[in-house]
């Protein structure tokens, strides 16, 4: 039987990790250091540990805005080596996503150090000190109260439905996946609940990414840049047919997890 006081050594270490990478300004530094912030703030609350949830997520608040920036470059340049958007159109709008990635960085520091990140860790390292050998147990209720009220997704599901069972399996998976960290045995669906939470994610961010585009192209009409607009366009035409596949790929990816729902509801 593990240790459970590892689990927390590892988040400690993990979060010391991400702080520095953060802090150097690595490519993707803000973006682990929320995902670490996420995972300690959802640990924390299936242990009921209030203090230290609430400090994760206002770590996490606070780099939320440059970690989707962050997000959003990686995938505008897997466009530009894709061809969806000419070289110069997605250099342009990438020098403009720098300077705001600059800028966003300077205030995420300015939020984040000091006495926001002193709190947090002394918070997590009491948490450490505790150990809490029921850590498994608590996030197995966990996991079972997340997956309790889900049912299955309907074909004309809006994109508020969407957003909201994406919230509720996302959380899902990262109690299976928090449970393996403490050395626990993943639940039986979770397997496909970590495959459809993956495609309700990867439907997000390209909802996400559309929307910024959209405003950029909005951006460079006001200001008379015509060939960014038409480039734009082109783009977002090519997105939204990717975005109906995310869409459907997802509401398919759902239907043997509640198949398998069923199924045990019925054996019983």
């Amino acid at each position: 039987m593990s240790d459970p006081a590892t689990f927390w050594d590892r988040k400690v270490h993990l979060l010391e990790k991400t702080w520095k990478a953060f802090r150097r300004d690595a490519p993707g530094g803000a973006r682990d250091l929320a995902g670490v912030a996420d995972q300690i703030a959802l640990a924390a609350r299936a242990v009921g540990d209030r203090r230290l949830a609430r400090r994760a997520r206002r770590i996490r608040q606070r780099i939320s805005k440059l970690a989707a920036l962050q997000s959003r470059r990686e995938l505008l340049s897997r466009m530009g080596r894709l061809g969806a958007l000419a070289a110069e159109a997605a250099a342009g709008l990438d020098v403009r996503w720098e300077e705001l990635s600059r800028e966003r960085t300077k205030c995420a520091l300015r939020e984040t150090r000091g006495r926001t990140m002193r709190r947090f860790r002394r918070a997590l390292e009491r948490r450490q000190r505790k150990g809490d050998g029921g850590i498994g147990r608590r996030l197995e209720h966990a996991h079972e109260r997340c997956t309790k009220g889900l049912s299955p997704l309907a074909d004309d599901s809006s994109e508020g439905d969407l957003s909201r069972y994406r919230a509720a399996l996302g959380k899902a998976r990262d109690y299976a996946l928090a449970l393996e960290e403490a050395g626990r045995t993943r639940p039986k669906p979770a397997g496909r609940e970590i495959r459809v939470a993956d495609a309700l994610d990867r439907w997000h961010d390209l909802r996400s990414f559309r929307k910024t585009l959209s405003r950029e192209r909005r951006r460079a009409e006001r200001r008379g840049v015509v060939t960014l607009a038409l480039e734009l366009d082109g783009l977002i035409s090519t997105l939204d047919r990717t975005l109906g596949k995310a869409r459907q790929e997802a509401l398919r990816s759902a239907r043997p997890l509640f198949n398998v729902v069923s199924f045990g509801k019925r054996s019983a």
